[in-house]
């Protein structure tokens, strides 16, 4: 699209459930403000709570109006947000992710006293548990098939899905409960996707900063899924949930198709991750040529994040969304849910660039942006620099705004080292030898001068000696019967010897 060009917007479903609010701390109350930083945490305070789903599903709610009677220079045909309904899954499409036993473990707590709840709830930090929560889960995982078939849906008007889901999914293990998460819901989706023959190459791109440790259990075998996570990983830094080596690339079959993008340390920026989307991850979705993408969007990494460490900003989740979109092509059917994301002021600004930029809608459109300006986001195409008729060079050239090959020097030099890590990793693998990736260079060391050469320094002696040098005497008695009297310290007098 040009500049001068009024923009085609395109629109999406859109799922949200207020069902989905109920799984809340037993006798919880929201307080008059929540948090901008984790020094403002009470003990009490659960990051992960209902207000998280409610003040994005407001915000969109406005921009689609704002968009639809407002701006101007918009193409829009229909309404913007197609609202998709959400049935609960079945314990059958559920244990395609999970064991019948953690089903039927979680399926209980609906029927747990309060009190049996809050001892659950004492056991386990970073957990919380109440008589909805099952039901939410359910929730949120059917919600994201119900994306998949509006997705994959030939008669639909998009092949595009928006799920904002809760509780999170991407640390629910096959037999366990983590970090928030009770089911994995996009694997879930995957698996459901598969099974019903929607799609037989599924790339599952987790951006969110924690690692899905879950999602990785569920496919490091599973040949027919693409794995993608970019998160913060250091063993002795330490950073929830402690896993994610870059060398865990899958096995069997599908080994080569997981990959742990692995930030060593946090402050990532935006430079630093459109680095890491230009030369790895943009390429081997190129190279893949998956049928189904499923965006695990934590917003976890923006700046300012209770959680998270790191330093992205909105415009940039619209240019990576956009960026990705690119290289799967218009054809391929996606489907975008929540993850993570823990400070309510920043939650909304993230998820509706991220929004913007699936419905093909320019950043300058963003709520945020004054009138007038022009803060980022992903880049568009002008007539004096078309864009390349590949999707991985368009892609690419989507990020150009925060990064050029050989061309940053602003890049973290940790961030250099754990992308090119990466890069070695998966060159080496044979699945994908023989694509030609390219490490990136750090910032050129400045040119030293020449020094003049040092002068040797004599050694300290023991002795001084001021007279001229002499060849020393040689004594041709030595090993006869005066030399072993010397070694025995016997008396003799040297001038006695005969010459």
């Amino acid at each position: 699209m040009y500049p001068n060009e009024n923009v085609k917007v395109q629109p999406i479903h859109l799922l949200y459930d207020e069902r989905m609010l109920l799984h809340r701390p037993i006798g919880w109350v929201e307080p008059d403000i929540f948090p901008e930083n984790l020094n403002e945490c009470d003990d009490g305070y659960p990051c992960e709570n209902p207000e998280r789903l409610r003040v994005i599903y407001e915000r969109l709610c406005s921009v689609e109006d704002r968009l639809v009677f407002e701006e101007d220079g918009l193409e829009i045909d229909q309404i913007l947000f197609n609202p998709l309904r959400c049935q609960m899954a079945t314990k059958q499409q559920i244990c395609m992710a999970h064991t019948v036993e953690q089903y039927e473990r979680l399926e209980q707590l609906q029927y747990y006293s309060n009190e049996e709840l809050m001892q659950l709830t004492e056991e386990h930090s970073d957990m919380y548990y109440c008589h909805a929560t099952f039901q939410a889960a359910r929730l949120a995982a059917g919600g994201l098939l119900a994306c998949v078939d509006a997705a994959c849906d030939q008669k639909s008007t998009s092949n595009k899905a928006l799920a904002l889901v809760r509780p999170p999914g991407h640390h629910a293990c096959q037999s366990k409960e983590l970090g928030f998460c009770f089911i994995d819901s996009v694997v879930v989706a995957a698996k459901y996707a598969i099974q019903q023959k929607k799609a037989t190459r599924v790339v599952i791109l987790d951006w969110d900063i924690h690692d899905g440790n879950g999602t990785q259990e569920g496919t490091l075998q599973d040949e027919n899924i693409f794995r993608i996570d970019l998160h913060r990983f250091n063993r002795k830094e330490g950073f929830f949930p402690f896993t994610g080596a870059p060398n865990d690339i899958g096995s069997g079959n599908a080994r080569g198709l997981n990959l742990n993008m692995a930030w060593s340390h946090g402050g990532m920026g935006n430079t630093e991750y459109a680095a890491a989307f230009y030369e790895l991850v943009l390429p081997l979705m190129a190279e893949y040529k998956p049928d189904m993408l499923l965006i695990s969007c934590g917003l976890d990494a923006a700046k300012g994040d209770l959680l998270g460490g790191c330093e992205l900003t909105p415009d940039f989740f619209h240019a990576m969304t956009r960026a990705t979109l690119e290289v799967v092509g218009p054809t391929c059917p996606v489907v975008c849910a929540l993850e993570g994301g823990y400070t309510m002021s920043i939650l909304p600004d993230c998820m509706e660039a991220v929004t913007l930029a699936m419905i093909n809608c320019p950043y300058q459109y963003h709520s945020s942006v004054e009138i007038g300006s022009y803060l980022g986001g992903a880049a568009i195409e002008t007539k004096r620099n078309p864009w390349p008729a590949n999707a991985l060079g368009r892609s690419r050239r989507v990020l150009s705004k925060y990064y050029v090959r050989d061309g940053c020097s602003s890049i973290i030099d940790s961030a250099i080292h754990d992308i090119n890590t990466c890069i070695r990793i998966f060159s080496n693998t044979r699945r994908w030898m023989h694509l030609e990736f390219h490490r990136i260079r750090g910032p050129p060391k400045p040119v030293q001068q020449p020094q003049p050469p040092k002068k040797r320094k004599l050694l300290e002696s023991s002795f001084v000696c001021d007279r001229p040098f002499q060849r020393p005497r040689v004594f041709l008695w030595y090993g006869t019967e005066l030399h072993h009297q010397k070694s025995m310290n016997l008396n003799y007098n040297v001038r006695s010897i005969p010459t």
